[in-house]
């Protein structure tokens, strides 16, 4: 799981960035008070400079590692790097970019700390660590030209950090975790994805499906389907998924939506550690979906284990 860091940071070294990078989506606290800040991601030379091909790959990471928090409005500086760094993500949110003087700083972050969150600001190498020091946090060692990994949580004065572009971060507890599509497919993967000693938050696994709602396996060709309520799912997978370890991770979405419902085509694939190279297991989830006044729930979840004579079609391996 991601380390959370709570003291003055110091540099950042290969080893501490090779432990932020995990399987499953990351719980984390997120609420109204929260502050998420990074740099832009990798640019080219010049006075306005667009982002490299690198970077905009960083970017389009950064967007699935957070696209599955309530984030509620983005700050950008007005360049070209800034807003290519958050475009990925306001569209998948579908938010506008808001844009912030960086030569304010002390009056951006107190009208920072009376905005209701989760907000995204995303600067520059010395406008990111000064705004979470005004914030109240630990903005640590100064941004190195070639460093572009820190993604700052601040929250209370209390500062975390990851990975910029990193494993994807999913909501600690499930509040609002049907908010969005998205955020409820994140948080589906990430409360029953972690390493083996680990307990699941089933409460939150609970609150995803709507009531009525059942759970139905195939898996190998001679198998007959088992249909589940979550429930039962929580009782006969629950202790085997917490004494053996298991991640869970989407490698492929399709949607489609009319009104409030919804049927998604999400294929996984599924390791028993983080530090496995590759997936024992792949196949598809299928999600249908209802929104209600709360938000989306899940009516029915029905996965296709993948097997030699049924592999996961290539057209479900990427994004729609």
């Amino acid at each position: 799981m991601v380390d959370l860091i709570k003291s003055v940071f110091s540099v950042l070294t290969a080893f501490f960035l090779s432990a932020l990078i995990t399987v499953g989506a990351q719980p984390v606290p997120v609420g109204a008070d929260t502050i998420l800040l990074l740099r832009h991601a990798e640019a080219g030379d010049g006075n306005d400079p667009a982002l490299t091909a690198k970077g905009k790959a960083r970017a389009e990471r950064v967007a699935n590692q957070l696209a599955g928090l309530p984030i509620r409005t983005i700050y950008v500086t007005d360049t070209i790097r800034a807003r290519q760094t958050a475009e990925p993500l306001a569209n998948r949110l579908d938010l506008d970019v808001s844009p912030y003087d960086p030569f304010a700083l002390p009056a951006f972050a107190e009208a920072l700390k009376m905005t209701t969150g989760p907000v995204l600001v995303v600067g520059h190498s010395n406008t990111t660590p000064e705004l979470v020091r005004l914030l109240g946090g630990e903005a640590g060692e100064p941004i190195a030209h070639d460093e572009h990994d820190r993604l700052y949580r601040v929250a209370n004065g209390e500062t975390e950090l990851y990975e910029a572009g990193g494993a994807p971060l999913a909501m600690a507890g499930c509040p609002e975790a049907g908010a969005t599509i998205e955020s409820l497919i994140v948080q589906t993967y990430a409360v029953i994805s972690g390493p083996a000693g680990e307990k699941r938050d089933w409460a939150c696994f609970r609150s995803l499906f709507a009531d009525g709602a059942q759970m139905m396996a195939l898996h190998l060709p001679d198998q007959s389907p088992r249909v589940l309520m979550p429930q039962e799912y929580i009782e006969r997978s629950g202790p085997w998924l917490e004494e053996n370890g298991f991640f869970e991770k989407e490698v492929g979405r399709t949607v489609h939506q009319y009104g409030g419902i919804a049927q998604v085509f999400s294929s996984y694939e599924a390791v028993r550690s983080a530090d496995d190279a590759e997936p024992f297991m792949r196949g598809i989830n299928s999600f249908q979906l209802v929104r209600d006044a709360n938000g989306w729930k899940i009516t029915s979840l029905v996965w296709q284990q993948e097997h030699d004579g049924l592999p996961v079609p290539k057209a479900y391996l990427g994004t729609e």
